[in-house]
């Protein structure tokens, strides 16, 4: 098929698209899934699988680009995180309805995909921690052994660097990292350390763990309605789980479980990962067992989302690239008197023809003064001669996000105003970027730093009257009357940027560290937005909203590597696509 949408001019997009081919992988594994089923015996799931789906999927994913390896070594870096008798609570989002029986299209809560893969409403992962027996033993009549019972356990409870070294200490062994031990048979109990303790303390380094899904059921009438689930027997041969039950049975196993653990990791009841009624369930659970430590999920798992794999990596440079594509159709398409919402109809169609089938957040095209409007999405008003168009976007594709700020002249070129203004933004844009790549390993979130260039950011502005001609020798009429902190708050009211990753807004815990490591991926956007009704500006720059956004990978040692380099932003580019 091809999209017909013709706009004012009789100008169409449908000849700046054209449909792609699909290219498919072809190996001698293509027609088998990870248990060695045959394509037509592999299940049928929610989500695709590499038997039904080899032009997605390779053998041994367990989602397009993820291998199933790699999620199970996620559940076992998250557990070595925690104490011994851990008991882990996930909980997948439910369907949201817009109308009656109409549903919202289902978005999966970020964690839960990244722990399990599994992409259905109303799931459950629970992960129980192998639990200390160190209570159930007798006391030694060895003052010694007591003590070293007693710091062992202490240790257990503590950071896992502490429990790593304590067990490290009585094995005799030394770590090179966390959880580096030889296989189990080799390492004989201390005599002086109960033998089930020893084994619980050294599986508990390594991450082991009993995996428990719970899923809803399968049954025809779902099937007809919704399409397949996974269903009890593919939650444990396909993603994995030791155990899987009905979600039906989720409060009677979470009583059961809080009765055998020491610490309980969930996310907190009013969070957005808490959808009810679960969290109801585990609340009222949670009150019978006042000696459980509870501890927030988000802190220790957000900490770990937001260094990205190799693999993780290859998606979001294809949601990036997928931005590219994106961003050349709108720009394309933009033409005096055609309509925000066309722009935006010509960029959602170059997304989805390239396997992008969801948005990373609803996008902003706004044009002229709308452009001061942060959060603008109705898409609904013509573009004029003479203004600029901001756009917003992000493609995600099969979990990941890009999120991407372009703003270009409606009419193809920027006038002298207008460029003025957006090499400054541009420059902060830049000048970012360069601190992120000079940075060392640790250094503090971007916030901190990168505001540090408002002041000679804004001074840039103020002097950008004479340099443009304009018969006003500032920008602002009475800039000196502001102070930084005013001017910063009237014209960039937003942060300089953000984490990026399965969410637009990215491991939102991480921000308490305030640090970067490598693999971490961010957003820098700066922008400056001039009300349409602001006395104090000369009115050629009234109504001018500019941001320039980039994803940025940081790399510790190297220059940091921008994720969306391809899209235009220099003045020229911008303005050599736009004719085109």
């Amino acid at each position: 098929m091809v999209l017909h949408l013709m706009l004012r001019g009789s100008f169409s997009i449908a000849t700046r698209l054209r449909v792609l081919p699909i290219h498919h992988h072809h190996d001698h594994h293509s027609r088998r899934s990870s248990h060695g089923l045959a394509a037509d015996t592999h299940p049928e799931l929610p989500q695709p699988s590499p038997g039904r789906h080899p032009h997605l999927m390779k053998h041994g994913e367990l989602t397009p680009g993820i291998p199933a390896d790699e999620y199970a070594e996620r559940r076992r870096a998250l557990m070595r995180r925690l104490p011994l008798g851990s008991l882990v609570l996930v909980f997948g989002s439910t369907k949201h309805l817009m109308a009656n029986d109409i549903p919202y299209p289902f978005h999966q809560n970020a964690d839960m995909l990244y722990l399990t893969g599994l992409n259905e409403p109303d799931a459950v992962l629970m992960l129980q921690a192998p639990t200390s027996e160190l209570k159930n033993n007798h006391p030694s009549t060895e003052s010694s052994t007591q003590q070293q019972q007693a710091h062992l356990s202490s240790a257990l409870k503590q950071a896992p660097s502490a429990a790593s070294q304590m067990v490290a200490s009585i094995l005799g062994v030394s770590l090179v990292k966390q959880g580096d031990f030889p296989p189990l048979p080799q390492l004989p109990p201390p005599p002086s350390l109960p033998a089930s303790t020893f084994r619980a303390a050294v599986a508990n380094l390594r991450g082991e763990h009993t995996m428990t899904l719970f899923v809803n059921p399968t049954d025809r009438v779902s099937r007809l309605w919704d399409g397949p689930r996974a269903g009890l027997e593919w939650a444990k041969a396909h993603f994995r789980a030791d155990r899987s039950f009905q979600n039906s049975e989720f409060a009677m196993h979470l009583r059961i479980a809080l009765g055998q653990c020491t610490h309980v990791i969930a996310p907190s009841s009013d969070s957005a990962s808490s959808p009810q009624p679960v969290a109801s369930v585990f609340d009222s659970a949670i009150k019978s067992f006042p000696e459980h430590r509870q501890v927030p999920l988000q802190p220790f798992l957000h900490a770990q989302r937001a260094v990205k794999s190799p693999a993780e990596l290859v998606l979001m440079r294809k949601a990036a690239e997928i931005a590219y594509h994106s961003f050349i159709a709108g720009m394309q398409a933009t033409r005096p008197g055609v309509a925000e919402y066309q722009v935006f109809a010509a960029m959602q169609a170059a997304t989805i023809s390239r396997g992008a089938f969801h948005l990373s957040f609803p996008p902003v095209v706004a044009g002229g003064a709308r452009a001061t409007i942060l959060h603008y999405v109705q898409k609904d008003q013509l573009l004029r001669a003479n203004e600029l168009v901001l756009v917003d976007f992000g493609s995600e594709y099969f979990g990941y996000c890009s999120d991407v700020s372009r703003t270009w002249p409606v009419s193809g070129k920027f006038n002298a105003i207008q460029r003025a203004v957006y090499e400054a933004v541009l420059s902060v844009n830049q000048k970012c970027i360069e601190v992120r790549s000079r940075v060392s390993r640790r250094v503090q979130h971007p916030d901190h730093i990168d505001h540090s260039l408002f002041p000679p950011f804004l001074h840039q502005v103020c002097d950008l009257g004479r340099n443009a001609g304009l018969r006003a020798a500032d920008l602002s009429r009475h800039a000196r009357n502001f102070t930084i902190q005013e001017l910063e708050k009237l014209l960039f009211p937003h942060s300089i940027g953000h984490f990026l990753g399965m969410d637009t807004h990215d491991t939102s815990e991480i921000r308490q560290f305030e640090t970067f490591v490598d693999g971490m991926v961010f957003t820098i956007e700066p922008g400056l937005y001039i009300d349409e009704f602001g006395e104090h500006f000369v009115p050629e720059a009234r109504g001018i909203g500019i941001r320039v956004e980039d994803n940025i990978l940081f790399r510790s040692g190297l220059p940091a590597q921008v994720l969306t380099a391809m899209i235009p932003k220099l003045v020229d580019d911008i303005e050599r696509v736009c004719a085109q």
